[in-house]
C-alpha cells in the first residue's frame, strides 16, 4: 500500500511518450471497460428488480422538504460538480501540479481520471437507459432516461479521490492531508444530496456513481507504470 501511494515519488524519472500512452491503454482504457461492463450488467439486470429499498420514499421526502433557499443552494452544487465544472477543475489542478512539480505525467492523474470516469458514466448510462425517479419533479435539465449512473456524483468522487491520492502521496503537511480528506467525503455527499433533492437520480444512481468515480480514480493513479508499483 505504501508503494502504491508513494510510487511517484520513489520513481521521479520521466516515462517516454510510447511507455506512457502503451501504459494509458493496457493499464487505464482496458481496465475501465471492465468497468464498465459491470456497470451495465448492475443497470441492466440487477436495478431492474426494484433498485434500494425505499429509494423511490426517499426522493418524494426529499421534494416535500424543497424551498427557494434550498432549491438554489442544491442547483449551485449540482452544476459546480457538473459536466463543465469537472473537466475544468481537472485542466486547472493539470496546470497547478506541472508548473509545480515539472512532472507532466503526474499532473496528468486527475485528468486521465475524469476522462475515464466520463467515459463510463456516458456509455454506461447510453446502454442502460434507466428512467428519472418517478413522482418527483426534476429540477435539472437532463435526458429523461439516463439516471444511472449519476455522472456528477462520479465526477466529483473522482476529483476528491485523486487529489487525496495526490496529497498522501506528498510531503504536504498533516493539516492539508486532513483538509483533502474531509473534502473527499463531505463534497460528494453534498452533490449526492443535490442530485437527489433536484429529482434527477435514485439513492442507486448516486451509489453507482460513486463507486465508478473511485474506481476511475484508482485506475487513473494506477496508469502510469512506476519502479513502486
Amino acid at each position: 500500500m505504501n508503494a502504491f501511494l508513494h510510487r511517484y515519488r520513489l520513481d521521479a524519472s520521466a516515462p517516454s511518450k510510447r511507455s506512457y500512452a502503451r501504459d494509458l491503454f493496457v493499464r487505464g482504457l482496458l481496465p475501465a471497460l471492465v468497468l464498465l461492463a459491470v456497470a451495465f450488467v448492475v443497470g441492466e439486470y440487477v436495478l431492474p428488480f426494484g433498485g434500494l429499498k425505499n429509494e423511490a420514499a426517499l426522493n418524494q421526502s426529499l421534494q416535500a422538504t424543497r424551498t427557494p433557499a434550498l432549491d438554489l443552494a442544491a442547483s449551485v452544487v449540482s452544476h459546480a460538480a457538473g459536466v463543465v465544472g469537472a473537466p475544468v477543475t481537472a485542466l486547472i489542478a493539470f496546470w497547478v501540479l506541472r508548473r509545480r512539480t515539472g512532472q507532466w505525467w503526474l499532473a496528468l492523474v486527475p485528468l486521465v481520471s475524469v476522462a475515464l470516469e466520463a467515459l463510463v458514466y456516458q456509455s454506461a448510462a447510453l446502454l442502460v437507459g434507466r428512467a428519472r425517479p418517478e413522482g418527483v419533479e426534476q429540477m435539472d435539465f437532463g435526458l429523461p432516461d439516463a439516471s444511472f449512473p449519476s455522472g456528477h456524483v462520479g465526477a466529483s468522487v473522482c476529483l476528491m479521490l485523486s487529489f487525496a491520492l495526490l496529497t498522501w502521496s506528498s510531503d504536504a503537511p498533516r493539516a492539508a492531508r486532513l483538509g483533502v480528506g474531509l473534502a473527499l467525503v463531505a463534497w460528494p455527499l453534498l452533490v449526492g444530496a443535490s442530485r437527489l433533492y433536484l429529482g434527477m437520480h435514485h439513492l442507486s444512481d448516486a451509489l453507482g456513481g460513486a463507486v465508478i468515480g473511485a474506481v476511475a480514480a484508482l485506475i487513473g493513479w494506477w496508469t502510469l507504470r512506476r519502479r513502486g508499483g
